[in-house]
Formats: C-alpha cells, sequence, structure tokens
C-alpha cells in the first residue's frame, strides 16, 4: 500500500480559517481593587474578527451568572456553533445546559492547558497591558465603566496585524485630509479622524462617522489613555501620589471604633 504524502487531513490554520465566524471563546480574570479586593471580569470573544462581545464585572461569580453573560451576549440568531472555555468549575450544569439550549456546542478545553483558549488568554493580556496595569481601581462600578470604555476602543479603534491594520469594526480607510482629534461619547477616548481642509472650516472637527480613518499603532492607545487620571499619560509618580493622597484621607475620615 503506497502511502498518503503529506498530512492525512486539513491543518489548524485551515480549519481555523474555515470555522472561525462560528467559534467564540470565554473565560474569567481577577482585578483587585485599592482596598484589595477581588473583583472578577467576564469576557467573551469571537475569533472570526477578534471583537469583544461581551464583558461585565461582579463581586461574586456563579454558574447562574455566567449563564446570563451568555444569554445577554448573544441574541437567540446570531450565537455561534462553538464555544471555548476553559476547566474552571464555576462552568457547571447550568452554564453547559445554558450553551446547548441556544444551540451552541461547548468545547472545553484540556486540563491545565491554556493556550488552547488563546484568543481569550491574548485579549486579558491586552486589557491588563493597556489598560489596568496604569489604573487604580476603586470598585466594581469603576471597573465596569472602564472596561467598558476599552471594549468600545479595542472593537473601533485598535488595530490588529491578524486583520490587516483593521479593527474589529471594519471601515473603510479615508486617505485624504489632516489627522485631527477629538473626545468621542466615551469619556475616556480621544479618537483620530481625517479633517477634510477644502470642505470645513479650520478648527472644525466632523463627527464620527464610517468612512473616517484611524490611528495605527501606540498613537490610537496613548490617545485613549490621555484620558484617564491615573493613565501612561501622566507619570508613575503622579500616580503613586495620588493614590497616597487618597489613603490619608481614608485614614483622616475614619471614625474611631467606640469602645
Amino acid at each position: 500500500m503506497v502511502k498518503r504524502r503529506g498530512p492525512p487531513s486539513q491543518g489548524w490554520l485551515t480549519f481555523l480559517r474555515n470555522h472561525a465566524p462560528d467559534i467564540a471563546a470565554m473565560d474569567l480574570f481577577v482585578v483587585p481593587t485599592i482596598g484589595f479586593d477581588l473583583l472578577y471580569a467576564f469576557v467573551v470573544v469571537r475569533l472570526d474578527r477578534r471583537d469583544l462581545v461581551w464583558i461585565n464585572v461582579t463581586r461574586n461569580p456563579t454558574a447562574e451568572w455566567v449563564a446570563r453573560q451568555i444569554t445577554e451576549a448573544f441574541p437567540w440568531d446570531g450565537a455561534p456553533g462553538y464555544m471555548i472555555r476553559d476547566r474552571d468549575r464555576i462552568y457547571g450544569t447550568i452554564v453547559t445546559r445554558r450553551l446547548r439550549t441556544m444551540g451552541i456546542r461547548d468545547k472545553p478545553i484540556a486540563p491545565a492547558s491554556p493556550w488552547q483558549n488563546g484568543f481569550a488568554e491574548r485579549l486579558i493580556g491586552s486589557i491588563r497591558r493597556e489598560c489596568l496595569d496604569h489604573i487604580v481601581v476603586f470598585g466594581e462600578a469603576h471597573l465596569r465603566r472602564i472596561l467598558r470604555s476599552y471594549a468600545r476602543y479595542y472593537n473601533d479603534i485598535r488595530t490588529h496585524r491578524s486583520l490587516d491594520k483593521d479593527a474589529p469594526v471594519s471601515r473603510p480607510v479615508q486617505r485624504t485630509g489632516s489627522i485631527k482629534s477629538f473626545p468621542s461619547s466615551a469619556d475616556s477616548i480621544t479618537t483620530m479622524v481625517r479633517q477634510e481642509s477644502l470642505m470645513l472650516p479650520a478648527g472644525e472637527i466632523p463627527a464620527p462617522e464610517r468612512g473616517t480613518s484611524r490611528p495605527t499603532g501606540n498613537r490610537a492607545l496613548v490617545s485613549w489613555r490621555q484620558r484617564h487620571e491615573l493613565s501612561v499619560g501622566t507619570s508613575d509618580e503622579r500616580a503613586v501620589t495620588q493614590v497616597k493622597r487618597l489613603s490619608l484621607v481614608m485614614i483622616i475620615n475614619r471614625r474611631p471604633t467606640e469602645s
């Protein structure tokens, strides 16, 4: 019998290219606060365009809470065919039953193999490096506001090499005009757009529309960070000083316990 040359089946890259539109991944990660409390953030990402579908925060993650987040992340007609997850014990029978009800096939990774959920792990790493490592989190509401603001930046502005330097929410590149910056509706984001010098008077900035260009690389990231109080735009010494002042105010305002 003549042996077959080459791989017996399609490679992983071919499989991923064919099925990526129907695959999503989810994961949880821990964020400490200034009071040393632990908050849990839950993310869901689609593999096709790397778009951050859902992000939310809680103090006490449960299987019921995770199942509700999956329901809110996907409409009934937009659910993926497969869901990649790790083997955390929080994904109990309630979560697997919810996935099966929505027509999603549950695909847990092998034990102690986080690299098999690489898209979600890479997203969490980007959130930490570009956002959370430069911000002091004060509480659950504060973290939720920060992460949802970052999600808008990630989906609409941040570029990806795997997407040919496009963002997850794609739009055509506008090649003419000068680049101007303006704050968008999200308080913590500054968007860069092109201003047509022949059609707009000096100083007038157009409303954000599809067809405007986006900054690439660190330029967009720095413009997003500059909107935060404790960010890379300010020095580390200033951030530490603000934290020390806050701690001092908390100590001064602390009421003595009654004996």
